[in-house]
């Protein structure tokens, strides 16, 4: 890849960096704890690297990047994966041969599975797909999807090898967005690919593959209609007062149809070194009640690879953006919800309990049909003291008091 297209992606960066130095954005849009400590090697990466190929491979041998697994761990992970989606009936095979792993991707984190080259990372990312597409049918003609956080664009990346026809709007910081500017060039030489740098010019946005958005031009897709948004793990790396404004701008300003949901839920911290995840611990818990839930789940099964637990446990579901009950009507179904499960053991006894089943459950329901499904469902729909408290202290059943959940620091703030 040419030193030409570096210039470009190190222009469109250096331009939005300064913008946000100028106007002090990152004072006012903070970072979470996480993101605090790549920003700056991100920012050497770009302005050091001499050519695209250069960018990518040191990049993706760090874990600001992915999330891949190296060595004999490696191939076990895949092996895991690949065996997960031929499960669900999702085979990597019947793919074409195109919808692979980048080449910039180091050899320590792939296997070549026949003529096709995987990583557990793109493997991980197909898993999601697969699930998307049990519960919503992607479009023959042209659409537009939106992600926030689209980080390295590894995700859209593979949604556009199987959907040509997408649009992909990815909405991210500068020194992010400038990842996958990088891997959406290498990926697709000959695509269209707009990095918006002026929010006053215009476009006519359909005619381009993608559209880089920093975060402080954010209005200039607000007018699209999109078949769905995404946004997988980077909600629960933000201050829950940006989590807030980002939901809050999904759900009041873009016109969206679908939403996918993947974010921390039920992680436990330790309340004597981890207490900044106290003002990082709402991403799950925020979502208005003009949600339709199509698919909800804990820990989904494609997750629980046993060579990947060093990651978050998420929350996954998967919603159709609906007018949604009235206030009276959310509170009657809120509590009708209470009302089914008022009598289990959990509710009505005391904890800690010991010797008995009743103890840390280790076979909880984390579906649809299960408690915690029906209370968060409750809290989302009327945010009160019956719903915050009753969620409260089932989340308190499962994870016990002395490294309790970290939403449970936000569900007592609520009450």
């Amino acid at each position: 890849m040419s030193e030409a297209s570096m210039d470009k992606i190190r222009s469109c960066f250096e331009h939005t960096n300064r913008l946000y130095q100028e106007n002090r954005l990152y004072e006012t849009y903070k970072l979470g704890s996480i993101w605090n400590e790549a920003i700056w090697p991100i920012t050497r990466f770009i302005r050091s690297a001499e050519n695209v190929d250069q960018f990518l491979k040191s990049l993706n041998a760090t874990w600001m990047t992915n999330i891949a697994i190296h060595g004999e761990k490696a191939k076990r992970s895949i092996t895991w994966l690949q065996a997960y989606l031929e499960s669900v009936g999702y085979p990597i095979d019947s793919f074409g041969a195109d919808v692979a792993e980048s080449s910039h991707y180091p050899e320590s984190a792939c296997v070549a599975l026949g003529q096709r080259r995987v990583s557990s990372d793109f493997l991980w990312r197909l898993t999601i797909i697969e699930r998307l597409e049990r519960n919503i049918s992607f479009p023959k003609e042209h659409f537009y999807l939106c992600e926030l956080g689209s980080g390295s664009a590894n995700f859209m990346r593979i949604i556009k090898l199987i959907h040509p026809l997408m649009t992909g709007v990815l909405i991210d910081l500068p020194e992010t967005l400038a990842i996958a500017h990088a891997n959406l060039i290498s990926s697709f030489p000959e695509a269209k690919i707009l990095y918006i740098t002026d929010a006053k010019k215009e476009h006519d946005l359909a005619e381009f593959d993608f559209i880089l958005v920093p975060t402080a031009f954010r209005d200039v897709v607000e007018n699209l209609v999109y078949f769905a948004f995404f946004n997988c793990n980077s909600l629960g790396e933000m201050p829950n007062f940006v989590m807030k404004y980002w939901i809050e701008f999904v759900e009041n300003r873009l016109d969206v149809e679908y939403g996918f949901f993947l974010n921390r839920f039920l992680n436990r911290i330790d309340p004597g070194t981890m207490m900044y995840r106290a003002e990082e611990n709402r991403a799950s818990l925020l979502y208005d009640r003009n949600w339709e839930i199509l698919d909800w789940e804990v820990d989904p099964p494609f997750e629980r690879n046993p060579y990947a637990t060093n990651v978050a446990r998420n929350l996954l579901f998967i919603a159709r953006r609906s007018g949604g009950p009235d206030k009276a009507t959310a509170q009657k179904v809120a509590h009708a919800l209470i009302c089914e499960i008022n009598h289990e053991d959990w509710y009505t006894d005391d904890y800690p309990k010991f010797l008995v089943r009743g103890d840390r459950d280790l076979t909880p329901d984390l579906t649809r049909t299960g408690t915690l499904f029906k209370l968060w469902e409750a809290f989302r729909l009327a945010k009160d003291d019956e719903t915050i408290s009753a969620l409260l202290k089932y989340l308190t059943v499962l994870g016990g008091t002395g490294t309790p959940f970290e939403e449970t620091f936000a569900l007592k703030h609520a009450q």
